[in-house]
């Protein structure tokens, strides 16, 4: 029996920002931010999914109150966090006019430093973690997010009860996890 091995890439350091535009005949301009974030492997990955969560998912998210309903910079915005091997992938994305996006990128990473050197409110870290859960727990919920979950674990990790502990690592985030994450991961220059 013969089994492919493909090879792990290890993407080298990036040391600057990179910035792509890619003009197109559109209404609306399609932006995202991305940082190489946090391996399977290290414990940061729990307070950059909570922070993801309090940034840009739901109605009552930090970016969509501010960029949206008190700026009027843009139309959608939303924060992932994913999780991989070796490294990760933490992006925030936004649809706005053309002539805002700037603004809307400036406002974005002038928060983004505010939690590095303050942190979040309690409220909005609680509010995070139940989301979390609830979002996990969710995805447990039919034969095929079980086994969904069973496979990831087992692919990233060798482990296939690795996510069995999530629930209580989300459970201990604290804003200082939190800042600590943000200082590592969301740098400017990366």
């Amino acid at each position: 029996n013969f089994v492919a091995v493909l090879p792990e890439v290890t993407e080298p350091p990036q040391f600057s920002r990179r910035s792509r535009v890619e003009p197109r005949d559109m209404k609306l301009s399609h932006g995202a931010i991305s940082y190489r974030s946090a391996s399977i492997d290290d414990t940061s990955l729990y307070a950059l999914d909570v922070l993801a969560i309090i940034l840009g998912q739901g109605e009552g998210s930090m970016l969509t109150k501010e960029l949206r309903d008190v700026k009027n910079l843009v139309y959608t915005i939303s924060c992932h966090n994913s999780t991989l091997r070796n490294s990760g992938l933490f992006y925030i994305s936004f649809m706005a006019d053309p002539d805002k996006t700037g603004s809307a990128i400036d406002v974005i990473l002038k928060i983004l430093e505010t939690i590095k050197e303050n942190g979040i409110n309690n409220e909005d870290l609680e509010k995070a973690k139940k989301i979390a859960k609830f979002d996990f727990l969710e995805s447990l919920q039919t034969a095929e997010g079980r086994a969904l979950d069973l496979i990831t674990s087992e692919a990233l990790t060798n482990d296939y009860l690795f996510s069995g502990d999530y629930l209580d690592k989300i459970s201990a985030v604290s804003d200082d996890d939190i800042k600590k994450a943000a200082a590592a991961y969301l740098d400017e220059s990366k």
